[in-house]
């Protein structure tokens, strides 16, 4: 969907003062504006403008956040395609010790940096690997890719609980990955084009159940969704063991 499209939908749904909402997170939090160190849902990142005057946002990715803290677990190696801002990651990093693992796979040059400071801030740099790398060519990258490596979706590492945010590139990912984590948590994007139905359908046929939905974005489809595998699925035992 363009951006003409999404903001003539915005427009129609929430009026102008929604759509200049959006604008502006957009624009102003992704774009290169001066920013500074704030609280985001209990992490820190270099993400609020010098056009904001909070210090604290405790309700940033809670849609995913929550789902991360119920089902990560500790000594866990956890994959993930969009790091961001890196929030996620900081929240995995922490549920998965010292003992755990994480690779963020990020395609844009700027947010593969964002996500390595907010790491820093965070003191979790050296649980996470930051591989600057684009998972699949669809989708919504925010920035240029840069020298960014190109990874084929068969050939992802074997993990124990994969996350997904990457802008209408999910459902492709899902088709062509081998792996079959134990859990997945994945942000599906009908604003970009994805039927939530679609990657429900994937999934099933992998032997996923869906445990848990929460919902950011209602008019546009835009939902967080927990599939895990079924209990005495044959793959179970082969990401667990």
């Amino acid at each position: 969907m363009g951006f003409i499209d999404v903001a003539l939908r915005t427009i129609e749904n929430q009026g102008l003062a929604g759509f200049l909402g959006r604008v502006y997170r957009t624009v102003v939090r992704h774009d290169a504006v001066p920013r500074r160190v704030a609280s985001f849902n209990g992490i820190r990142a270099r993400r609020a403008s010098v056009l904001e005057s909070r210090d604290e946002f405790p309700d940033e990715e809670r849609h995913s956040i929550s789902q991360i803290d119920k089902y990560v677990d500790e000594g866990d190696r956890v994959v993930v395609i969009g790091g961001g801002w890196g929030l996620c990651a900081v929240a995995i990093a922490r549920g998965v010790g010292e003992n755990g693992r994480v690779t963020v796979f990020e395609g844009s040059e700027k947010f593969a940096e964002r996500c390595r400071d907010t790491l820093r801030l965070n003191s979790m740099e050296n649980r996470v690997e930051i591989r600057h790398a684009t998972v699949c060519e669809t989708g919504k990258l925010w920035g240029n890719s840069g020298s960014a490596e190109v990874v084929d979706a068969e050939s992802l590492p074997d993990c124990d609980l994969l996350q997904i945010d990457c802008d209408g590139a999910e459902l492709e990912i899902l088709k062509r990955m081998s792996i079959r984590p134990r859990t997945a948590i994945v942000e599906i994007h009908g604003m970009f084009d994805v039927s939530e139905d679609d990657v429900d359908s994937v999934m099933i046929s992998y032997g996923y159940e869906i445990t848990e939905k929460r919902t950011f974005d209602s008019r546009f489809g835009g939902h967080v969704k927990t599939y895990t595998l079924t209990e005495n699925h044959p793959e179970l035992d082969r990401t667990t063991g």
